[in-house]
């Protein structure tokens, strides 16, 4: 464990074999977290990051933010929704935050990035519910067709939901736990694709995200708010592994990955 009381954000770890590795912080980010409660997400290695991204508002917080990793020097950068438009070059290694408001934004790089969001606390508001959260935001080109997960935090007012970034033609298509959404939608801006994000809450412990059409990819992102409470990460990837006929498919949940061989 590499620990201190600067922000490690930027650090590179290298290894000959195969790592996992987790970063995260205490109630110093983000800002005024609840009762010191630490925040962390296992992290993408370099070769699996993405050029196109859709992030999603954390429904029903009304504001969340992000923070841009750039690996390679010479990387640009556009950061797109309805309301806003900004562009930034990375000469060299480094990173960026942006707040995101309540619309989806739509993130293109010229080179592969790391995108990390986070949702603040009611230590930052009062009248938001929860507490501070921190997850791996996937790429467009991480998007799978199916995914399993869960959401049991056995406390009486925590709230969980599932965000899903699909092509607004497919949205009619898409099940949870074999029933149809009853989500609100965001429409996505400035998308290459007519792209939309639905938000559903969810009951229960144990859920299954599908499609009707099993060749339909989506991204989907699972979290939830309680009183000083809350929590996030990434429903799964799907990486394609270059020159050979098979991807990997990681299912994230709370507490291990499942990976399935495609």
């Amino acid at each position: 464990m590499l620990r201190h009381s600067s922000d490690l954000s930027g650090t590179i770890v290298k290894s000959n074999k195969p790592i996992s590795v987790s970063s995260g912080g205490d109630v110093h980010f983000p800002k005024s977290a609840y009762d010191f409660d630490c925040i962390l997400s296992e992290l993408l290695p370099v070769e699996h990051w993405d050029t196109k991204f859709i992030v999603p508002p954390l429904y029903p917080h009304s504001d969340s933010f992000i923070r841009i990793y750039a690996f390679y020097p010479n990387t640009s950068v556009t950061i797109r929704n309805a309301m806003h438009y900004k562009t930034h070059n990375f000469t060299r290694r480094m990173f960026i935050e942006e707040h995101l408001g309540n619309e989806p934004v739509v993130v293109n790089s010229s080179q592969a990035i790391s995108i990390v969001q986070y949702a603040f606390s009611e230590g930052y508001d009062s009248s938001l519910n929860g507490d501070s959260i921190m997850m791996v935001v996937p790429g467009i080109h991480q998007f799978s067709s199916d995914y399993l997960f869960p959401t049991k935090i056995d406390h009486m007012e925590m709230k969980h939901y599932v965000a899903v970034i699909i092509k607004k033609i497919s949205l009619s298509g898409l099940r949870v736990d074999g029933k149809l959404l009853a989500a609100k939608t965001f429409p996505v801006h400035f998308s290459e694709e007519d792209y939309v994000v639905a938000v559903q809450e969810l009951r229960g412990s144990f859920h299954k995200l599908t499609h009707t059409d099993h060749t339909i990819k989506f991204g989907a992102l699972v979290y939830g708010f309680g009183y000083k409470l809350g929590y996030g990460f990434p429903a799964g990837f799907e990486f394609t592994d270059v020159g050979t006929s098979y991807g990997i498919r990681v299912f994230t949940n709370l507490n291990s990955s499942i990976i399935n061989w495609i």
